[in-house]
Parts: C-alpha cells; structure tokens; sequence
C-alpha cells in the first residue's frame, strides 16, 4: 500500500496508521483501499457496493472503479421504505446510506456499505442480501415457510422421536419421496420427521422435538445418511 496515488478530480484521500486509504468526495466517503487477496494487488471496498469482487493492479486503478461505483445515484433516502402486512404479518424495511465514522486518534475508521434492515412481526431479524425487491421476496418467502410449518406442525408432533442410532433400521432404496417418515441426524441425535424436498442427492427432512414449543426445524441430508421410520 506504498503505491503513489493521484485523487481523482474533485476527491480527496486520507490515509490511517495502517496505510489503508480512505477516498471522499466533498464530505462523502465513498469507499477505502486495502491490500488484495494475492501480492501486489488493491481490494476497494464502495459504500455502494461492499467489497467489490476483483482485486485491482494498483491504487489509482482501484480508486477510479469507486468513483465509478459512487456515480450510481443512492437507491434510497434513509429511513424505512417498505412496509406491509402479507399473510397477517407485518414486516418494515429501512434503508441506512453507506458511509464513515469520524477518524479516531490514529486515523482509523469504521465504515460501512447502504444497506436495508428489517423489522419482522414486530422484532428485529437478520435481513436478507440483495436490492429492495429482492429483500421484500425473501422476507415474503420468511411468511410462507411460517405457514407452511403451522400446517405441517401436527403431523410432526405425532412422530417426535430422538435416538442416539439409526443402527439395523432399513434405509431408502435410492430417493426417498416427499411425505415419507425418515430419521436425519441434527442436534446431536437422530429426529424423526417427514420428508418435505427432494433433490438429485439429498432430502430435507422436517421435524420438531418436545422441548421446542411448536418450532418446526428443516436438515437436509444424502439419501444413504437417512433411515426409514
């Protein structure tokens, strides 16, 4: 990080006790250098982006793919930009630009890229990558495996059963199908559930326990890892 770096026009660079450069424009930090993934490289990381995906062959290199990042306009004003109430749940999305703290004694920052984060059902959860279209998907999908796991719920009470081995219990002949009874191991024993996805190698396997107060948990596993209840 030794490299001699020209500010694009209209930037300015700070440098922290480590070397790693800070790059503003106006008063907008809109992304820092740092060392790349292999020798002699520059990784950038953009308040628009994140850590962009390739390293560059030297600073200035690295510095202009930011400008270029932060010429995009912001997506949002911060603050919440989506609220609904789908399936009886309701759920808020807020926004939170990229941007800097002040530099502390050593000139070192925290720093971070926009992003959303999203109330659900009245508590906070961990949100989902993507744009804004992409998040309301996903929190979206978070409702219908909700549901789908209140109907599935009573069936999977009626098979609640951990062992410590599936030893001499029959497996599945190839690929099991959705709907069977089969043994996957989690949480350190075997659970016994119901087969809800099937794919080319593995099955997800859905059940709850008897201290778990109606939460349905899903594990995936091989076929040849299952036993047959």
């Amino acid at each position: 990080m030794s490299q001699t770096i020209t500010a694009p026009a209209g930037h300015c660079i700070e440098t922290d006790h480590y070397g790693i450069k800070y790059l503003f424009t106006g008063g907008d930090f809109i992304g820092r250098l740092t060392r790349g993934r292999t020798p002699d490289t520059v990784a950038a990381f953009s308040v628009r982006d994140n850590h962009l995906p390739q390293d560059y062959a030297d600073d200035q290199a690295a510095a202009d793919a930011l400008v270029t990042a932060f010429s995009r306009p912001v997506p949002h004003a911060a603050g919440e930009v989506h609220r609904e109430t789908y399936r009886d749940i309701e759920f808020a999305i807020t926004f939170k630009p990229g941007g800097c703290s002040d530099a502390d004694d050593q000139g070192n920052r925290n720093y971070w890229a926009d992003s959303y984060s999203v109330t659900y059902n009245g508590r906070g959860a961990p949100c989902p990558k993507g744009n804004l279209a992409t998040v309301i998907k996903k929190v979206r999908g978070w409702t219908d495996t909700r549901h789908a796991d209140n109907e599935l719920l009573p069936k999977l009470l009626e098979l609640v059963d951990a062992r410590q081995s599936i030893e001499g219990m029959p497996g599945f002949d190839g690929a099991p199908k959705e709907g069977d009874t089969a043994y996957v191991w989690a949480m350190g024993r075997f659970r016994r559930g119901l087969v809800t996805k099937v794919t080319q190698s593995r099955a997800t396997v859905s059940y709850t326990t008897a201290s778990s107060q109606g939460r349905v948990f899903h594990k995936a596993d091989k076929f040849d890892a299952l036993a047959t209840a």
